[in-house]
């Protein structure tokens, strides 16, 4: 008996995938499509004063052509009067199940170089997934900051908890950092508490100057600041001449001005 063998069946071409190699930046960015243009300033634009800007949640998993996606956005609204000012919060993120989560915040923040918080109101809930969340899914909580010590209230009970000297969280650097001059001897060292929840010690942001990349056929100026720390991946920020947060560079998550909420 003849000896027979299956046929073999055609290979479809395949969407080529070439690796980053290298860090996020502008230059790449702008290369993938995530970055193409800076929006420009809404008139009268003063970092200082009251504003409104929202940044898009892009994330990169390796490859330039492929496995990239918005992941949502992140939306912060200063209100300039008062001493402390506030800071409204609105952040989502959508999970690969299709699942949204939802996070809201109102800030009291001082006028000092890391708009450290002096009390907050937090909301978190999630829906999607083709299913209802279960209601435990959904927290509210209330922080007043007394004597270095976080008092948190939520479902009923009170916490309290211990906080260093010179500390901030997260969204409220991307509100201070704004206000920083552009020095080479910028240097500030602090504790965050990431997500208004999460305490990660031992950080550092230092100014690392400026540089040339062209985007959306022109060539613009954008001030870079280096974020490290315990218990999270370098951050990078990059500012344009106004002082305007454009860019936030985070291992494969980055921040970009201008996106839709």
């Amino acid at each position: 008996m003849a000896k027979t063998t299956a046929a073999k069946k055609p290979k479809g071409k395949r969407r080529p995938r070439s690796p980053v190699g290298s860090p996020l930046d502008p230059a790449s960015l702008h290369a993938m499509g995530a970055l193409k243009a800076i929006p420009p300033p809404p008139p009268g634009f003063d970092v200082s004063g009251a504003w409104t800007q929202t940044w898009r949640i892009w994330t990169c998993y390796g490859y330039r052509e492929s496995g990239n996606m918005n992941a949502g956005f992140l939306r912060i609204q200063r209100v300039a009067e008062g001493a402390p000012f506030t800071m409204k919060v609105a952040q989502e993120l959508v999970t690969p199940d299709r699942v949204v989560h939802r996070i809201d915040a109102t800030m009291q923040c001082e006028h000092n170089r890391l708009s450290t918080p002096v009390g907050w109101t937090l909301s978190s809930r999630f829906r999607g997934g083709g299913h209802k969340p279960p209601p435990e899914t959904a927290t509210r909580e209330k922080v007043t900051v007394k004597a270095r010590t976080l008092e948190i209230e939520a479902g009923g009970d009170t916490l309290k908890r211990p906080i260093s000297r010179q500390w901030t969280s997260d969204w409220s650097l991307f509100e201070a950092i704004q206000r920083l001059p552009f020095r080479s001897d910028m240097r500030l060292s602090f504790d965050v508490l990431e997500g208004l929840s999460l305490l990660k010690q031992g950080h550092t942001l230092r100014y690392k100057g400026r540089q040339a990349a062209e985007l959306g056929g022109e060539v613009a100026t954008l001030h870079r600041f280096h974020q490290v720390g315990r218990g999270v991946l370098p951050y990078e920020y990059w500012l344009d001449r106004h002082h305007r947060l454009v860019l936030v560079v985070t291992g494969y998550r980055t921040y970009i001005l201008g996106g839709r909420s």
